[in-house]
């Protein structure tokens, strides 16, 4: 009743003390006047582009973070919550108004000391019932500040307002980054809004982006360095998703892949909700558990205490992120868990302060690791309107090393026989720092196969269970795929055939009545039949792990023309790579000059490919689901030179795919060669795996992607060709980005040049390198050597030094002390 009631949609007279400064903006407005508010500013909450825009800013922000944690002397605990405070005040200051105002930089300190201080003010006199009345309060000294800061804050948002506004207007803001305030002033003619309108929220969102983001990612810092195995946890999977690379700003892709870190800041927010109550005052008497509830009285609903229910939280005080996996929390009341409200009046930010929070751990963590000696009783929490520590959190923080891998795959024992399945086939056997556990082969997102079950534990009645429904899953999926391959052989000789998106199959006409309310084709001419992923597949996913199926057809030509057909294999195997495939089967089947076979876990692909052309296959396990005899007996057996094209989803398992290759010709003596597609930035894991393979420097170009264009703010794409065949034989993709090197013997981007110590052309990205004969390697031209910590590196980035000066003052403080005299 309290969240969904329309009777109690009205704020309690405890939010009084936020008119000031917020006026009657959507945080503290009620009735008519929310209801439109609230319309007119959802869009803005769900806009791609706009969230795209704050990620950007999140990234910017987070790296002027981790450069201020860097400079914190070593060994030593501070309360981090100025730190991310000033962070949280920069990213919201940019994403509601489009002005950077350098919070963390000390710049425009008067407005950034008013938000901080006004905001302080405010929460104190909330608990302290003398500072209530205004007649006292004015007279005070706080009264005072409080109103001296108010006028700093609204003069310098109405400012900022007014210059965007003429900017709007004139046309002059276009090419700069779009703003909450922005939407507001596109809006202003067709909703009636005023400048004070705008101010408003603009305030609003302000004083709710700011504290509220800042205490949730301050405890969640805590948390994570209370709990060290769950920190290793996150340290996984941190440097699984970013590649170990610290620097890589975040993509909307990566804060969608750290389902484990979000896992952790709702618990965190479940132990520590930002606000940790709401109150209402009721509109109208109503009965609630036998108890009348009068008109005008304030409702108050402890957050706190909620999220402190043993019927929905089993030992509730115990810190556990496993609450908030989706098998554990599917049939939670969505009223148990409510850091953001519930209803209609819930949160309209949340989803903002969710990327913003994982954006800026993701950047914490992937630079330190953090450590505190101070327990969760000493936090001694101050229930405001915002929580707070009276005497703050303390944490140490230390430098993370991604490049060690903190997780490595246990190929010991038979994957087929001794592994549980899932509906991607056998799991894989993972060993951690911390434990060891089967999960999915195939998929690093656990929101599209969940499956994980502890090595330890896997004979006890829970692990058996999810063994057994998973099971189920893998047979019905197996049972799926058999029968789409006996659906295709009747419609080899009809004419009018369809596809239906909705059930991934083919259909004939007679068949049309079953299909009327899905979306399907029509007719189906025999072009488009034999290349389903050029005219068919293409426009159902267009996201970075089916980039298989966007190779460009220039890319596709000269892969054909220039390296299959000046070479003399007998047969090329296409795993992961239906776009290729396609290609090559209808150039083969005109001129028989090679046989064809496809290997993909896209089940679509089976409307329209017998077990004649292809197989179900993952990549990553080597599990093959539908009908092998074909392809053992006929294909397999009688080939003697082949061509296998790999092209795996970016940051699947190098090691697994190297098993998987190895797996599948063990039994049989083929001369083999590989081409593999994989950003540049993988080299180093990928040649692990693949010893014997080279990368190009060719740049492979996707059509419809073009994030995969993009590398890092760079023009080009990041993918490159790994292979074994020579390189010399890969003439370039154009004449004019690229160059021959005749030290190297191979074709080279245009701008890489080549190193005669190293004996190569170093340059992966095509930016300029210099040789270190000190590193006894080439570096990036913006590096210089250390002669502290003897490795190359960016101005002011070195560690030894940084430490070393911390050490000298804290030193020099400590003989200070010691020079003053007693009293």
């Amino acid at each position: 009743h309290f969240f969904i009631g329309s009777k109690n949609l009205t704020k309690s007279s405890d939010y009084v003390y936020l008119y000031p400064w917020l006026r009657t903006g959507l945080l503290t407005s009620s009735g008519a006047k929310w209801k439109n508010r609230r319309r007119i500013i959802t869009p803005a909450f769900h806009d791609k582009e706009l969230l795209n825009n704050f990620i950007d800013i999140y990234n910017e922000q987070a790296a002027i973070l981790v450069q201020r944690l860097n400079s914190i002397e070593s060994g030593k605990e501070v309360n981090l919550y100025p730190y991310i405070a000033s962070c949280a005040l920069d990213i919201i200051c940019e994403a509601a108004m489009g002005l950077n105002i350098g919070a963390q930089q000390q710049k425009n300190s008067q407005y950034v000391d008013a938000v901080l201080k006004l905001t302080d003010i405010i929460l104190k006199r909330q608990r302290m019932p003398w500072l209530w009345p205004d007649l006292i309060f004015k007279l005070l000294p706080q009264g005072r500040n409080h109103d001296r800061y108010l006028k700093i804050v609204h003069e310098f948002t109405k400012k900022v307002i007014d210059d965007r506004a003429q900017e709007f207007h004139a046309d002059e803001n276009r090419g700069k980054r779009s703003a909450f305030l922005d939407l507001l002033l596109k809006q202003m003619n067709d909703e009636h809004l005023t400048l004070l309108d705008i101010q408003e929220e603009v305030d609003t969102f302000m004083f709710e982006g700011h504290d509220t983001t800042a205490a949730a990612i301050n405890f969640t810092c805590f948390m994570i360095a209370l709990h060290p195995e769950v920190q290793q946890k996150l340290h996984e999977e941190i440097d699984r998703v970013f590649e170990n690379d610290h620097n890589r700003p975040c993509t909307m892709e990566d804060l969608n892949e750290l389902n484990y870190l979000e896992c952790v800041i709702k618990e965190t927010l479940r132990l520590f909700p930002s606000v940790p109550f709401i109150a209402r005052e009721v509109q109208e008497d109503f009965m609630y558990n036998g108890y009348k509830i009068l008109q005008g009285s304030t409702a108050v609903l402890f957050i706190y205490y909620i999220h402190r229910d043993p019927k929905h939280f089993p030992d509730p005080d115990r810190f556990d992120p496993d609450r908030f996996l989706p098998e554990n929390s599917h049939d939670r009341s969505a009223f148990a868990f409510v850091p953001f409200s519930a209803g209609s009046r819930n949160c309209i930010g949340q989803r903002f302060a969710m990327l913003e929070e994982k954006a800026v751990l993701s950047w914490i963590l992937r630079r330190f690791k953090l450590k505190t000696s101070q327990t969760r009783d000493e936090l001694n929490l101050s229930f405001e309107i915002i929580l707070r520590s009276e005497h703050g959190a303390f944490v140490q923080v230390e430098p993370h090393d991604m490049t060690k891998h903190s997780i490595e795959i246990d190929f010991s024992e038979n994957i087929e026989i001794n592994h549980p399945k899932c509906v991607h086939g056998p799991t894989l056997l993972f060993n951690s720092l911390t434990s060891k556990f089967f999960a999915c082969s195939a998929c690093r997102d656990r929101q599209e196969c969940d499956i994980f079950i502890s090595y330890e534990k896997r004979n006890e009645k829970k692990s058996k269970k999810i063994i057994e429904q998973n099971e189920r899953e893998y047979e019905k999926f197996k049972k799926y795929i058999q029968t789409l391959q006996k659906n295709k052989k009747k419609f080899n000789k009809q004419l009018n055939i369809h596809y239906c998106y909705t059930c991934s199959t083919l259909f004939s006409d007679d068949e049309q009545s079953d299909h009327n309310d899905h979306k399907y084709t029509e007719s189906l001419s025999r072009q488009q039949l034999r290349q389903p992923c050029h005219y068919i597949l293409q426009p159902l996913e267009n996201k970075r792990s089916n980039a298989q199926f966007f190779f460009s057809q220039t890319f596709i030509d000269y892969l054909i023309n220039e390296i299959i057909l000046k070479n003399s294999w007998d047969s090329i195997i296409c795993i992961g790579c239906p776009t290729i495939f396609e290609n090559l089967h209808r150039f083969n089947s005109k001129k028989k000059q090679f046989q064809t076979y496809l290997l993909d876990y896209d089940y679509r692909l089976c409307s329209f490919y017998s077990s004649k052309q292809m197989l179900i296959y993952n990549m990553f396990n080597g599990h093959i689901f539908s009908n092998k005899k074909y392809f053992q007996e006929k294909f397999l057996s009688i080939i003697k030179n082949c061509l296998i094209i790999i092209d795996p989803p970016f940051g699947g398992f190098h090691r697994a795919l190297f098993y998987s290759i190895n797996k599948l010709f063990q039994s049989y003596e083929i001369n083999r060669n590989i081409i593999l597609f994989n950003p540049y930035f993988l080299e180093k894991w990928i040649i692990d795996a693949f010893s014997n393979l080279k990368m190009l420097d060719h740049k492979i170009e996707y059509t419809s992607i073009s994030s995969l264009n993009l590398c890092r703010g760079k023009k080009g794409s990041p993918v490159r060709m790994f292979t074994d065949i020579c390189l010399s034989k890969f003439p370039p993709l154009d004449d004019i980005n690229y160059k021959y090197c005749f030290e190297c013997n191979r074709y080279t981007l245009l701008t890489n040049q080549h190193c005669f110590q190293c004996q190569s052309c170093t340059s992966k990205d095509g930016l300029p390198y210099k040789h270190c004969s000190l590193c006894q390697r080439c570096v990036k031209a913006e590096r210089t050597h250390c002669n502290t910590c003897n490795v190359c590196h960016l101005p002011n980035q070195c560690m030894i030094k940084t430490n070393k000066r911390k050490h000298s003052l804290s030193d020099n403080q400590k003989k200070k002390k010691k020079k003053k005299k007693p009293k």
